[in-house]
């Protein structure tokens, strides 16, 4: 049986904490590992891909691409200690708002997965698909071991996948020009899949929001020059998670 947080706390509020402790440092080192990991991984494989390219098409002339080092995907001190900060703050939003021990593991495999959806997107611009759709059919997943309505989430995942699909077809028809990426129309999907058809549409209306309001801030700031850094979305599904996992939204 599914045991209570709450209960587990009161029976055993030292080996709680201890754990939770150690939960949070494990996580820190594994985002981190990962936020440097698949990077490289990634770049890796389009080198390949290039040179299985240009060995089969000698005639496009390509140039081979450089070696990938290692050391390019390293992360700061600084990113590793605001990645390990967050950590702790999203374990500890996990475990205060969950009801059983189950929802408190699946929301910090959530949060710590999109924090480190979002420490790659920062550094590096992109969104993983490795991790994003394995929170999409995780999510659908534990909502089945649930037993919640499972059509919510799937209509979820699909209608936020699909409308944005529209949505960046149409902008690039009136305009030339992409508004975002495909990861991002991923990343909706998996906040869809996570949290329902109902809650959707205020996820990204937050998402929206804090993306005008941060870009705004900075065309301001640099005195209206395009910075390449406000094109990172990675943070926006955080707080979206971070927002939806808080039940702010259940009303």
């Amino acid at each position: 049986m599914d045991q209570s947080v709450s209960a587990l706390f009161a029976a055993h509020p030292i080996t709680f904490v201890i754990a939770v402790l150690v939960l949070v440092a494990l996580s820190a080192i594994i985002v981190c590992w990962f936020s440097e990991y698949l990077p490289h991984a990634m770049a890796v494989g389009w080198r390949e891909e290039t040179l299985g390219l240009a060995a089969d098409h000698p005639d496009w002339g390509l140039a081979p691409p450089k070696p990938i080092e290692r050391a390019t995907f390293a992360l700061s001190k600084r990113h590793k200690g605001t990645v390990s900060a967050l950590a702790l703050a999203l374990v500890c939003l996990a475990v205060f708002v969950a009801d059983t021990v189950s929802m408190a593991i699946a929301y910090s495999i959530l949060l710590l997965a999109t924090l480190a959806i979002a420490s790659i997107n920062i550094k590096h611009y992109l969104i993983p698909d490795s991790l994003v759709q394995g929170l999409l059919w995780g999510g659908l997943v534990y909502h089945t071991i649930r037993g919640d309505d499972l059509s919510q989430y799937v209509l979820g995942a699909t209608i936020a996948y699909v409308a944005l699909h529209l949505l960046l077809a149409i902008v690039y028809r009136l305009i030339g020009k992409q508004l975002f990426g495909h990861g991002d129309i991923k990343a909706f999907a998996m906040l869809g899949a996570w949290f329902g058809l109902s809650q959707l549409p205020f996820l990204i209306a937050i998402c929206v929001t804090a993306l005008f309001v941060v870009n705004i801030a900075l065309l301001i700031a640099f005195k209206n020059q395009l910075l390449e850094r406000a094109s990172a979305t990675g943070i926006y599904y955080l707080l979206a998670a971070v927002v939806g996992v808080s039940g702010i939204l259940s009303f």
